[in-house]
């Protein structure tokens, strides 16, 4: 989770991204009263590690602007690659933010 390493990085101040508006509506810091229950758990653990942050927030950002951070992620879900990922093991098609790459044009 992007919370946890801020965290673990040491940063007091965080921008999160989300190109998804639902978890964006109900994990933004001044988006208190709202609650969906299939994401009451990772709430509450995204906003533990946000409280050690001094300021933070999080925006909705479409997919078709950052398909970066939706190529790795899905490269990683279908490689069951987790942690810290060197980009430069990466194949180029993957970190292309114009693209979106899926595993049969990689």
């Amino acid at each position: 989770m992007a919370a946890e390493l801020v965290n673990s990085l040491g940063y007091e101040q965080a921008f999160f991204q989300c190109d998804n508006l639902t978890v964006t509506n109900v994990m933004q810091p001044r988006a208190a009263a709202a609650s969906h229950f299939k994401l009451e758990t990772a709430k509450d653990r995204f906003t533990n590690y946000c409280s050690n942050l001094r300021s933070w927030d999080l925006i909705h950002t479409p997919r078709a602007c950052n398909f970066i951070a939706h190529n790795v992620a899905k490269w990683a879900r279908l490689t069951n690659t987790v942690g810290s990922i060197n980009p430069m093991t990466l194949e180029t098609n993957i970190l292309d933010d114009y693209v979106e790459w899926s595993h049969d044009n990689g």
